[in-house]
C-alpha cells in the first residue's frame, strides 16, 4: 500500500484533525505484522506530532554532498528538538543517499552526532522507476539502487527491532572500513 506524501510542507497543518485516526491506523497495521514506513517529505513545520509521538524511528534522508548536508546542519536540530519534545523510545538517525559523494558516513554522523542507519546507491535514473513510473530497464532488480535499497531496509528494521545487534553490525562496518 502507497499513500502519497504532500506536495507542500504546510499542507500537512490541514491534515491535522486526522492525523489521530491515521495514526491508530498506522498502529493497527503495524500490530499485524506490517512494516509501516511515512515519507513525511521535505522538512519544514510539516512534521506531523502525532506520527512522531508513535513513531519507533525518525529518519532524515540526505544525499551527503555539501549543499545537502549545509541543509541538514539547518533543520536537524529543529527535528531533534521535535523528536525529544513529542516521544519517548523514538530514535532519530540518518539515511544517506550517495555514500561518499564526497563525504562518507562514518564522517557525517561524527560531524551530525547523529547515527547513520544505512545507505543507498545514488541512482537517478533506476530512482526514476519509483518516482516516475518509468519502465525498469535491463538489470533494474539487481542493480545497485534495489540492492542498496534492500540492505537498507535489513539495517533500519535491526535499528528498530533490535537495536543492540544494530549498533554491533554498524561497529563492525566501520571497523571493516577503516582497513
Amino acid at each position: 500500500m502507497f499513500l502519497p506524501g504532500f506536495t507542500h510542507p504546510g499542507s500537512a497543518a490541514l491534515f491535522g484533525p486526522v492525523w489521530p485516526d491515521l495514526v491508530t491506523a498506522l498502529g493497527q497495521l503495524r500490530d499485524a505484522g506490517a512494516t509501516v514506513i511515512v515519507d513525511a517529505g521535505r522538512l519544514g513545520e510539516g512534521l506531523p506530532a502525532p506520527l512522531v509521538a508513535e513513531a519507533d524511528a525518525v529518519l532524515i534522508v540526505t544525499r551527503t554532498s555539501l549543499r545537502a548536508l549545509a541543509g541538514m546542519r539547518l533543520h536537524l536540530p529543529h527535528v531533534q528538538q521535535r523528536v525529544d519534545s513529542l516521544a519517548s523510545g523514538t530514535q532519530l538517525g540518518l539515511l544517506l543517499v550517495g555514500q561518499g559523494e564526497p563525504y562518507g558516513a562514518k564522517e557525517i554522523a561524527r560531524q551530525f552526532q547523529t547515527r547513520v542507519w544505512a545507505t543507498v546507491a545514488n541512482q537517478a535514473r533506476a530512482a526514476r522507476v519509483w518516482s516516475d513510473g518509468v519502465a525498469e530497464g535491463r538489470g533494474f532488480a539487481h542493480g545497485p539502487l534495489v540492492r542498496s535499497v534492500r540492505a537498507a531496509a535489513v539495517a533500519i528494521e535491526q535499528h528498530v527491532t533490535r537495536p543492540e545487534l544494530a549498533l554491533q553490525t554498524h561497529l563492525a562496518a566501520d571497523e571493516s572500513s577503516v582497513r
